[in-house]
């Protein structure tokens, strides 16, 4: 049996040695689309596959620039899915300065300056931050919340 002193010394051991708990964090914030270029690639069954690449800025709970590009589906409907990789720069409220690489996928409908979508972080950057976001954008606009651990 382990006498009392024996016990505490070894709950505190493992609690030290316990790795903490990274807490959930949440923050928002807006940007703005500084350069859109969009390339038809091709069309089928009245359907047009574009690629579209866009550069901004983005201030709030993430601060810095970013690259997106995508590859989007403009149905014969109108509506138009798209989805690709966002490389961040910046500063992550709680967590540091450096990049995140993302998953960027969306939806809009053609001829409406408006889209929504979901960033999920895919590794690959230099800062270990795992979390998604949601973003609303109108013209060159937008708006994200995020949640994340560090």
């Amino acid at each position: 049996m382990l006498r009392p002193s024996l016990l505490v010394a070894l709950v505190l051991a493992l609690t030290a040695a316990a790795p903490a708990l990274a807490a959930l964090m949440t923050g928002g914030g807006t940007g703005t689309v500084a350069v859109r270029s969009v390339e038809v690639i091709r069309q089928a069954d009245g359907n047009v596959i574009q690629e579209r690449s866009l550069e901004g800025t983005v201030s709030g709970a993430l601060t810095g620039t970013y690259v997106e590009d995508v590859r989007g589906v403009v149905k014969s409907s109108g509506n138009v899915t798209f989805v690709g990789t966002m490389v961040f720069e910046g500063t992550v409220t709680g967590c540091g300065t450096g990049t995140l690489v993302l998953r960027v996928e969306g939806r809009a409908v053609s001829g409406l300056p408006t889209s929504e979508g979901r960033l999920t972080t895919i590794g690959g950057g230099t800062l270990d931050v795992r979390g998604t976001a949601t973003f609303t954008q109108v013209g060159p606009a937008l708006a994200y919340e995020a949640q994340y651990v560090c």
